[in-house]
């Protein structure tokens, strides 16, 4: 796999002005000093607190807490990883993206490609095809059926909505055309390959020859967060045997993976950072009215039910305190897709609003006959998941059906029991109590042990808590979860050098638990062995955005910690150190057991006898 050099993404850096990128997003920017500030992109606030530092080229809210170089902050805008955000700002700046063999630069993204590689032709093959399937729309039966179903040219046109003629070559020969004007006709053969690994041409194995995947659909292209088309999906507008069904979407290729796209995203990402909040349908057609209408927060899947992946993608769009609402169709396939979307939500333990009761069969028909007024106040009336399953099993109004209640008592607790959050699960739990009139411990616990994060439980459904030791009331703000604490280490280290070193003896990276602080902590060691950190050089001098970001919460205005707090963190620290390297030496006891060595287990006895009479002094 190629890797882009650090070279380019340096080049890249130094050729993006950083706030000449910022206010592109519309956000106004007016000079403080040597500085520039005004209210954050990424959370609403009134109080300018977005700041940015031209000459160290990063900016940093210190409301929100986002802050990092101008890479991170197109990853953050547009929703991207950090190598889609570096290929999108390289392209703006102008500056070609230059690759190695080696694994010493920044490995491309799944759908990041450079020159040569077969994912460059698999692109070409995809635009070829658009190109076919949107000149052919004019005046065809998919324009008259588009038209006919309420959507505007201008909707046509920025979908890039097309038509597929009944034709088995149609796109074959309009390949070799393409090929033919760009005097590349040599390369036939390969192209079409390509066009066969993209899903556009099939190939029939008995006759040995190709022939167009879409024939007499109307298509509508998926594109990726870079507003390149990876897949199509098409739908016949009379269902024949033969067609082979209703609908078509693009098999499984190295770009188009359906449980990892959403058909609008690429429209829609931009709406839904900024409200919080996704919707998200059934339908391709439901989708595009919903953004004619004005409703652009609206994603679909593709032609499958939601998957784990669908989800945490939702949830790095609308944050960790956003909201995504399912609208299905309310025929027995739609509630079938919303009770799956009720337990992949609950999996991730994320959650999820629904919406029901639309007026007519969806959005697409919705929208046209009552507008987006009336369609809005309808989004209004969601009700987050877990209340619906309340609803539906209401056994309040089972009566002394005893055995009907029971069961719907224990499928709520089914659905319950998959949320990993021991905390939101015991709120679930005791409503389901509460709302049954029985007993909470006679409610079924679920099988094995949750989630081992803040609020989860163990083997045996006791609740963790998130620190080794009880925490003194003025640090537990700055200590919640190993996060926060390893942050706060970060802090200690800037201090001085004495407070860096101890903490470097205690923690070693491999004991970080959170990759680029425990870089950022490798920075500030190597910059207090040079002479006094100054975070701006830090900062400007270091390529690695997550690291970059790390240094830069340090400077978060909140006050250091007193020497009081640094020496409790110390001493929690050498206790953790102390327990792993019990746990060390109990590991290699259990590998010399089992190996029969004698003479080792006799050295790793009186090793840990010594470590444990160190404890207890």
């Amino acid at each position: 796999m190629p890797y882009i050099k650090e070279t380019s993404i340096r080049r890249t850096q130094d050729a993006a002005d950083i706030v000449q990128i910022i206010e592109s997003y519309g956000v106004k920017l007016r000079r403080v000093g040597g500085n520039y500030t005004g209210l954050c992109p990424f959370h609403r606030e009134k109080t300018p607190s977005f700041s940015v530092n031209p000459s160290g080229q990063y900016f940093k809210c210190f409301g929100c807490g986002a802050a990092g170089g101008v890479i991170k902050f197109v990853e953050l805008i547009e929703r991207l990883d950090f190598v889609e955000a570096l290929t999108n700002l390289a392209q703006r700046v102008g500056v070609e993206l230059e690759y190695e063999k080696s694994n010493r630069g920044v490995a491309p993204h799944a759908e990041t490609v450079s020159a040569g590689d077969h994912k460059k032709a698999l692109y070409w093959a995809n635009k070829t095809a658009l190109n076919y399937f949107r000149r052919a729309l004019a005046d065809s039966p998919a324009d008259a059926y588009l038209r006919g179903r309420g959507f505007t040219t201008d909707t046509l046109a920025a979908w890039q909505l097309g038509w597929a003629p009944d034709d088995f070559h149609g796109l074959l020969d309009f390949i070799r055309d393409e090929l033919t004007r760009q005097n590349a006709g040599a390369k036939f053969d390969r192209a079409v390959k390509f066009a066969v690994e993209a899903g556009v041409l099939r190939r029939h194995e008995e006759k040995q020859n190709y022939y167009d995947a879409f024939r007499g659909r109307v298509i509508f292209p998926i594109f990726d967060a870079r507003q390149q088309p990876v897949g199509f999906g098409g739908r016949v507008l009379e269902e024949k045997p033969e067609a082979g069904g209703k609908y078509l979407n693009t098999a499984e290729t190295p770009l188009f993976k359906k449980g990892r796209l959403l058909f609008g995203l690429n429209f829609a990402a931009r709406e839904i950072g900024e409200r919080r909040e996704a919707i998200v349908v059934e339908g391709y057609t439901d989708t595009i009215m919903c953004h004619q209408y004005g409703v652009r927060n609206v994603v679909a899947t593709l032609g499958t039910a939601l998957t784990p992946d669908h989800v945490r993608l939702l949830r790095r769009h609308v944050g960790q305190d956003g909201k995504v609402v399912a609208l299905f169709d309310a025929d027995a396939a739609g509630k079938k897709a919303t009770a799956r979307a009720r337990e992949i939500f609950m999996r991730e333990d994320a959650p999820l609003w629904i919406l029901s009761d639309l007026a007519v069969k969806d959005a697409a028909e919705f929208l046209p006959k009552f507008g987006a007024e009336k369609f809005r106040e309808f989004l209004n009336t969601a009700r987050e998941a877990f209340d619906c399953l309340l609803q539906e099993y209401s056994w309040q109004n089972f009566g002394n059906d005893l055995s009907a209640k029971t069961a719907a008592v224990l499928n709520v607790m089914r659905v319950v029991n998959l949320c990993p959050n021991a905390i939101r699960r015991q709120m679930m739990r005791q409503r389901v109590a509460l709302l049954a009139a029985v007993d909470e411990n006679l409610l079924p616990q679920p099988e094995g042990g949750g989630l081992r994060e803040d609020g989860s439980e163990d083997e045996n459904g006791k609740v963790l808590p998130t620190a080794n030791s009880p925490l003194p009331a003025s640090i537990v703000p700055k200590m919640a979860g190993r996060q926060k604490a390893e942050k706060t280490l970060l802090r200690c280290m800037l201090a001085s050098p004495e407070w860096s070193a101890r903490i470097v003896d205690l923690y070693p990276p491999d004991d970080w638990h959170f990759p680029d602080l425990a870089a950022a902590a490798g920075v500030m060691r190597e910059a207090w062995a040079a002479g006094r950190p100054d975070l701006a050089t830090l900062t400007a001098a270091t390529t690695n955005e997550e690291v970059r970001g790390a240094l830069l919460g340090l400077l978060d205005p909140a006050p250091p910690p007193t020497a009081d707090e640094m020496n409790f963190i110390l001493a929690r620290g050498e206790n953790e150190a102390r327990a792993r390297k019990k746990q060390r030496l109990q590991e290699e006891i259990r590998r010399a057991a089992l190996n029969k060595n004698e003479a080792e287990l006799t050295t790793l006895h009186a090793a840990l006898r010594d470590q444990q009479a160190r404890g207890r002094g």
